[in-house]
């Protein structure tokens, strides 16, 4: 599976311990508001979601795909996660996506943390294109994706069934 450290960070494959910390981020409405879901409403319900996330990532993860915890090396706690995946409805385009935990905004985590499974993308799966999708007022992931380099493609609803702004990164020729 894949892992790989960054200057401050471990991404890597969840696990049933890091529910605590995947409740702090997915049970808070402010981060909940740009995944397109309501907050989790329990540290028993966040349990649930690992358990179900990594039964069922186990087929993507065994391509290349999934979603993974963002974790500080200096203190192991998870402060968010990093997605590569197929995009519904066609699971034709691979979307790069990141969550960060609210009180970690703003420190470059989602960057340091994307970059590496750019290059995995890229250079392992030999994609030739990714995709981000998100609301157009998150100006935080907007960032993110101008900071990566990323094409801003204007607007689109051929995703999740929802008006997103659309980024693409094309693979370095």
């Amino acid at each position: 599976m894949l892992a790989f450290d960054t200057e401050r960070l471990r991404v890597r494959p969840w696990t049933p311990e890091d529910a605590e910390d995947a409740f702090r981020i997915y049970g808070d409405p402010e981060v909940a508001r740009w995944l397109s879901g309501e907050p989790v409403a329990s540290l028993a319900a966040m349990r649930q979601r690992l358990d179900d996330r990594r039964a069922s990532d186990q087929e993507l993860m065994s391509r290349g795909y999934g979603g993974w915890a963002l974790e500080l090396r200096a203190t192991a706690r998870v402060v968010g996660a990093v997605i590569l995946k197929p995009l519904p409805p066609e699971l034709s385009d691979i979307e790069i996506g990141w969550h960060v935990a609210r009180d970690c905004w703003g420190n470059g985590y989602a960057v340091e943390g994307i970059r590496p499974l750019i290059d995995h993308a890229f250079l392992v799966l030999g994609l030739e294109r990714l995709h981000a999708v998100l609301y157009p007022d998150n100006l935080r992931s907007r960032r993110v994706c101008e900071k990566l380099g990323m094409e801003d493609l204007g607007m689109t609803d051929a995703y999740y069934g929802k008006n997103l702004a659309h980024y693409g990164l094309e693979r370095p020729r």
